[in-house]
């Protein structure tokens, strides 16, 4: 391994004089609001299974391997992330690699960290015992430590992954059989959560809900929400409320029904964790990339709706 010297060429590192109480960024919620027409697909085409996802690749089109700069906290599916789904999709080579090409500078280590990665199992085995050890606690996790705010630079840490679910639904609303008509009203609303430190990705909540009148046997949709996180190629921020009516006419024949989708997608891959550290006094400096599992949602770069109306039938 080749010596680190905590100087100014490694501000991340850490020298350890003392217990330190590393506290986790306090997260706030500013809606930003301002009213625009909803995104419905044009025409009056109804859609099946494989038009609805070309409909949406063309609205919404979304890279096949995306990039978080900062912990995920925004946006982070909650379930629990094995590697060895996430190697089937995104081998952590391929994780290493992105993560020094898209994630930048800090991202390049001073040692040969692809022969030796610290790759967890799950997506809650995130807790650093090189921290934990120095700073005198029972458990630093790489979320608390990526939360931290530094005052020369923010801590190494970000998310690489490939998609694993494009555009998802979020809500539906009630099945009408034709010949009938169908009207449909959307409220959507975006709003941004941020972290006060450096540490934490940007992202936000999307809540909304639709309801269907006029119809026989219609019901309104229930109320929804996911969160999401931009990654580092978002043009186009969703900062908006969305609200409107549509009117619709189902057919004779067919059945008929409005489909939420998010203008966004799940990837699945890693948090990567570049640790730095070095004992009291200067002594016994070292440094390793973790990576753990995860899967996060992630919005398109194209555009600023956060979900796209498209109407169904059978």
């Amino acid at each position: 391994m080749r010596t680190l010297k905590p100087d100014a060429a490694h501000p991340t590192t850490r020298r350890v004089r003392t217990a330190t109480v590393l506290a986790t960024a306090t997260l706030i919620l500013t809606p930003l609001i301002c009213t625009q027409t909803p995104a419905f697909a044009d025409g009056e085409e109804w859609f099946d299974e494989d038009g609805s996802n070309k409909k949406m690749t063309e609205v919404a089109p979304l890279n096949p391997t995306e990039s978080v700069l900062g912990y995920p906290v925004v946006g982070l599916d909650l379930k629990e992330i094995q590697r060895a789904d996430v190697e089937k999709k995104y081998p952590h080579e391929k994780a290493l690699e992105d993560a020094q090409g898209k994630l930048g500078i800090k991202f390049q280590p001073d040692v040969p960290i692809k022969e030796n990665p610290d790759i967890r199992n799950t997506t809650s085995d995130d807790t650093e015992p090189w921290l934990s050890q120095l700073d005198g606690t029972a458990k630093v996790t790489a979320q608390t430590d990526c939360g931290k705010s530094e005052a020369t630079a923010p801590p190494s840490c970000g998310f690489v992954g490939a998609l694993d679910e494009a555009h998802p639904s979020a809500t539906v609303s009630a099945q009408v059989t034709g010949d009938a008509d169908f009207e449909f009203k959307t409220q959507t609303t975006v709003a941004r959560e941020e972290g006060k430190t450096s540490g934490w990705s940007i992202g936000g909540k999307v809540s909304g809900k639709g309801s269907a009148e006029g119809t026989p046997g219609g019901e309104g949709a229930p109320e929804f929400n996911f969160s999401y996180t931009e990654s580092t190629t978002t043009v186009n921020k969703w900062q908006q409320l969305t609200e409107g009516t549509v009117k619709m006419k189902i057919p004779k024949g067919k059945t008929g029904w409005v489909d939420g989708r998010m203008n966004g997608g799940w990837y699945i891959g890693y948090i990567v964790h570049l640790v730095n550290v070095v004992d009291q006094g200067g002594k016994n400096p070292r440094q390793k990339m973790t990576l753990i599992p995860a899967r996060v949602m992630i919005q398109s770069p194209s555009t600023k709706s956060p979900m796209t109306w498209i109407k169904r039938a059978l």
